[in-house]
């Protein structure tokens, strides 16, 4: 309900409602608690719903304008996520999709690099996420591009509309960008 929620622009209305189920979620009395409690090793009352809660809500965060905020939250739910699904999940890789996204922001490209070979690297271990390896090769090669390695990026983003047009053979004569790309996969992975 929450994303959708986000998706519809109601964000004041999604935050509220996810802090209170990440909340809820770990018996505590307050979100600050929530993010206190992942300042130290994680406890063992966290699991994946509460990464999934807390992965919305940094999406809900970023439509909020509120940018310092979503990328502590989504770097949360990577230590969540690690913890509690494992470094090979595809959650994990898709949270690490998002942090690569948030550390080009930064302008952090060696670190954003970083983080979509470590997505690519999940994704990689099964073809069944053919549309996720499209989008994170993608955004490789365009923050490739922004860090000056203009014809390393290019081959990446040639590589990924090639994925992209074996996954939808008939689509052709579209502007491709990043949206076009995360239109790819399901919206909770975004």
């Amino acid at each position: 309900m929450c994303t959708c929620l986000w998706h519809l622009g109601k964000l004041d209305e999604a935050e509220l409602l996810l802090l209170a189920v990440i909340t809820d979620r770990n018996d505590a009395t307050s979100f600050r608690y929530v993010i206190i409690a992942f300042q130290r090793p994680l406890e063992t009352n966290s699991n994946g719903r509460t990464g999934h809660a807390m992965f919305a809500l940094g999406n809900v965060q970023l439509g909020l304008g509120m940018f310092k905020e979503a990328y502590e939250t989504h770097a949360q739910v990577l230590q969540l996520f690690k913890s509690s699904l494992g470094i090979r999940h595809h959650r994990t890789g898709d949270i690490c999709h998002k942090l690569g996204w948030h550390l080009n922001q930064m302008r952090n490209y060696p670190a954003s690099i970083g983080m979509l070979e470590q997505a690519l690297s999940i994704y990689n271990n099964d073809p069944l996420y053919k549309n996720e390896i499209a989008r994170t090769t993608y955004k490789l090669g365009c923050v490739l591009q922004d860090s000056g390695e203009i014809s390393k990026g290019q081959g990446e983003i040639k590589k990924a509309e090639r994925l992209r047009r074996e996954i939808f053979p008939d689509v052709t004569n579209e502007d491709i960008d990043e949206d076009t790309f995360d239109r790819l996969v399901m919206f909770w992975s975004r």
